[in-house]
């Protein structure tokens, strides 16, 4: 009815869930989507779903399969593979399945089995986290996340931290930046950019899916 009233085209379920996949908690969402669906559509309304980049890699419990048949888009959050609660990592890597355990290749190849690539949306994550690590740059506290801007105003253009320094993947292009604090902490920052975000970009082209969208952390 919200939508209706202010004019909307459509609207989009974002239910994310920690639950373990098992068959009844399965079936159970999945009959929630279906009577979203079957509501929002008999109002006339696009219905649109997000599901999690990792769905596959972490055995959640969402049957993308069905879902996407209710649904007319399904927009893949891809980004927040490496969680702030754990250790360093790329947003969500393009490649390097065999360190990772997934990469952005397979989840691509996952949900086009499931999925009519003209349901497909990926979205993009244009930010990042800041972890304090160890001397072996195992995370000591939770990543900070900071937005893309605010990473290439303090680390990029310029950075005056001690040991400062920025690497980037030469195959996906992902950037990583290292530095010292004040109190002598070591600081690994990992995020994208527009030069890895088009390399993910080059990918979903070539694999026939067209649209994409933007999670810009805490943009105004």
């Amino acid at each position: 009815s919200l939508a209706l009233k202010n004019k909307f085209d459509g609207v989009l379920l974002d239910y994310e869930t920690s639950a373990f996949g098992f068959d009844s908690t399965t079936k159970n969402i999945l009959s929630f989507y279906e009577l979203f669906a079957k509501k929002t559509h008999a109002s006339n309304l696009k219905f649109y779903v997000s599901l999690y980049g990792d769905t596959y890699f972490q055995s959640r419990p969402y049957d993308v399969k069905a879902i996407g048949e209710v649904s007319d888009k399904v927009i893949i959050m891809a980004y927040d593979f490496s969680k702030s609660s754990g250790n360093p990592g790329p947003g969500f890597p393009l490649t390097g399945r065999i360190k990772y355990g997934y990469d952005f290749q397979k989840m691509v190849e996952d949900y086009q089995k499931d999925v009519n690539n003209e349901k497909l949306v990926v979205a993009l994550g244009y930010f990042g986290y800041d972890w304090r690590v160890d001397s072996k740059d195992i995370a000591i506290a939770p990543g900070i996340p900071l937005t893309t801007s605010e990473i290439t105003k303090e680390f990029v253009t310029k950075c005056d931290l001690k040991d400062c320094s920025l690497t980037r993947d030469p195959n996906t292009k992902e950037p990583t930046v290292t530095y010292i604090d004040g109190s002598g902490e070591r600081h690994v920052l990992w995020f994208e950019d527009e030069m890895s975000i088009n390399k993910k970009k080059q990918l979903l082209k070539s694999k026939g899916i067209v649209e994409t969208g933007a999670w810009a952390y805490s943009y105004y």
